[in-house]
């Protein structure tokens, strides 16, 4: 009698048995557009649209340096793009 002498059968759980945590805790997915898009602030990520990480600002330059955390694509944000964007 060992207590480590089998594999247990993995249970299948119920698809209404799942919770979705983002909405339990209150997260809320806003899409960005170009009305809600901020110098200084992450953006979507062009690839998958998933929530952007700022990794720096270039002061001299005013680029913004971001990455997805997801697909690991990076790109740059120049801030004449933000500012001149339409509302």
């Amino acid at each position: 009698m060992g207590l480590f002498s089998g594999r247990k059968q993995r249970a299948e759980v119920p698809q209404d048995d799942i919770i979705d945590l983002r909405t339990r805790l209150g997260y809320v997915d806003t899409q960005l557009d170009a009305a809600t898009v901020a110098w200084g602030r992450p953006t979507r990520c062009p690839a998958c649209h998933a929530p952007g990480y700022l990794d720096r600002i270039d002061l001299v330059h005013n680029v913004m340096y971001q990455r997805c955390p997801d697909c690991d694509h990076r790109w740059e944000t120049a801030e004449s793009e933000v500012t001149t964007a339409p509302h």
